[in-house]
């Protein structure tokens, strides 16, 4: 959500946030241009970033994407004690005007810092909340693939030879899958039946292993959210 802050006092710094590298600019108060300079996305740049921007006496910068390329760098600005807002990217219309590049870009962010307008406070991704962001994301995907495995096994079941699918379409979902977890194809697979079960085998496998890893970080979760 995007608000509205104070205007800074001072040079203000502007950040283009990208997998590799960030880029960095810096204005006075009055918007001109003092300096940029492009560093790689690593622990080192970082601190060669606040340090780049510390030689300019900056307080508070912008930065892009501070939940996504930009968190790693945001996580270590805050430590440094700088303050820290989160910028827009610039818009088409913006990019068709000015340009686009990364130095255009950091220097449109450190803009609207000194605006202070459409800026917002980043999450704080430093503590047990950014642990139980990444464990909910990693179960959901796990539950996500693991309904698509069950959907596929279905599939295969349906069109299986007959006494294939005679013998574990009857089945609950859990003791079909354990069952075809632990059945034992023939190494013929130019027999159909074998090449199907082993199919079924390996599919199998994998959604019991995904239930239980599934199940592991639920639990991992309930003791965070205690």
């Amino acid at each position: 959500m995007s608000t509205t802050f104070d205007c800074p006092t001072g040079p203000v710094a502007g950040i283009d946030t990208h997998t590799d590298t960030h880029t960095v600019a810096v204005i006075s108060d009055t918007g001109r241009h003092i300096a940029t300079d492009t560093f790689p996305a690593t622990n080192p740049g970082y601190v060669a970033i606040s340090e780049f921007m510390a030689t300019y006496g900056v307080t508070t910068v912008g930065v892009e994407g501070t939940s996504s390329y930009g968190a790693g760098l945001t996580r270590h600005l805050r430590t440094q004690k700088y303050s820290v807002v989160e910028v827009l990217r610039p818009t088409r219309a913006v990019r068709r005007r000015d340009g686009k590049s990364d130095p255009v870009d950091a220097v449109a962010a450190a803009r609207q810092v000194l605006t202070g307008e459409a800026l917002s406070i980043p999450k704080d991704t430093s503590g047990p909340v950014e642990s139980l962001r990444g464990l909910q994301i990693t179960r959901r995907q796990l539950v996500m693939t693991a309904a698509k495995l069950m959907t596929t096994i279905k599939s295969l079941l349906v069109t299986a030879p007959d006494e294939i699918r005679r013998r574990y379409s009857a089945m609950s979902t859990l003791v079909m899958v354990e069952a075809l977890s632990r059945c034992r194809p023939s190494a013929d697979l130019a027999d159909p039946r074998n090449g199907v079960l082993l199919a079924l085998k390996t599919l199998a496998t994998t959604y019991r292993d995904l239930q239980k890893q599934g199940t592991q970080l639920e639990k991992h979760i309930s003791i965070l959210v205690e």
